[in-house]
């Protein structure tokens, strides 16, 4: 395999990562997000959803897991992108308009004691923790040794990634190049 090769296949695995289209494997965290059990004599919640788990919840845990160092995420089997959306409908939460039951399964493959530190010792991991005592919401996290998360399943939504992905790499490069040039092209901002 000559260089140029290896830096096609680089990029291309580069790429793969970035659009979620390759699976993954690894260690990293489980988290796991329940509703409250029913007819629980807890205190009200201050948002009125009676020991629900929000998408704000999973949004806040994904955010977290990312800025750690998670290198993959999924949310019930569902492998997350730069794309994917996390918004309720009711009481329903959506991960990409595919409806979620709970337990809602958070997996993250990157350096688990970090994905840990920076889930229970943060604002968000004390959030759900308080909600936990409070309003009954049932939050676990363990760590694994061998976490698989398959790659994203619509392969529209994946070309669409890849080629964001495609485009911010390509940008990247281009501010090394010239580090002049702030702006992002279109499609990247």
């Amino acid at each position: 395999v000559d260089a140029a090769g290896t830096a096609l296949a680089q990029r291309l695995t580069a790429l793969g990562l970035a659009s979620a289209t390759t699976p993954v494997v690894g260690p990293g965290l489980v988290v796991t997000l329940d509703d409250a059990p029913p007819a629980q004599d807890l205190q009200a919640s201050p948002v009125g959803d009676d020991g629900r788990v929000r998408d704000t919840d999973l949004q806040d845990t994904v955010n977290v897991l990312w800025a750690a160092g998670a290198e993959a995420i999924s949310i019930n089997g569902q492998r997350l992108t730069a794309l994917t959306a996390k918004r309720s409908a009711g009481s329903a939460v959506l991960v990409d308009l595919l409806p979620l039951s709970p337990p809602y399964v958070v997996r993250a493959v990157g350096p688990a004691a970090d994905l840990e530190l920076g889930l229970l010792d943060g604002e968000v991991g004390s959030r759900l923790m308080t909600y936990e005592q409070l309003y009954g919401l049932r939050l676990d996290v363990r760590r694994e040794q061998d976490l698989q998360l398959a790659g994203a399943a619509d392969p529209d939504r994946a070309c669409s990634c890849a080629r964001s992905a495609s485009l911010a790499l390509a940008w990247w490069a281009e501010r090394k190049r010239r580090p002049g040039r702030t702006r992002a092209p279109a499609a990247v901002a």
